[in-house]
């Protein structure tokens, strides 16, 4: 079994088992939620740490940028296939790092002619200038993104 370990301000990490799932058997499926963040604590909390001077009322931006209800969705979902399926358990995978300051679901060293035609929507957000900043929310994608790709790499396998 693979060790499903939130990584506190990154990524919280939930198993739900079915009545008859074994607490030792690996999930049968993950959901990951990578736009995640979606309280106000995440933003503040993150926003608190950075130098960059940001855009005014940011606030808003993360509150219409946000994925509302998908972290309980994917808990519902969850519930609802164990309840059917009491043998088998659920990994959850939540993001905590907002989007509005980085988006742990693209590709941050895109190519910046790829942004320019539409291709792609910036990974780092533009308004994160700050080179510590920049490193701060770097470090904490790489390690959601590679908790991420350890429990579906386990599950895969």
């Amino acid at each position: 079994m693979v060790p499903f370990l939130s990584v506190p301000n990154v990524l919280d990490a939930v198993v739900v088992r079915g009545a008859l799932a074994s607490a030792l058997a690996t999930p049968d499926l993950v959901i990951e939620i990578p736009h995640g963040a979606t309280r106000t604590v995440d933003f503040t909390s993150v926003e608190a740490l950075l130098r960059s001077p940001l855009p005014d009322a940011l606030i808003d931006f993360f509150y219409v940028n946000t994925d509302a209800g998908a972290p309980e969705l994917a808990e519902a979902i969850a519930r609802r296939f164990v309840t059917q399926h009491p043998a088998r358990s659920v990994a959850v995978l939540r993001c905590r790092i907002p989007r509005t300051f980085i988006d742990c679901n693209r590709v941050i060293d895109a190519d910046p002619a790829a942004f320019r035609e539409g291709k792609v929507t910036p990974g780092l957000m533009p308004w994160i200038t700050d080179p510590d900043d920049r490193a701060l929310l770097q470090e904490r994608y790489a390690r959601y993104a590679a908790a991420a790709r350890r429990v579906i790499a386990a599950i895969s396998a």
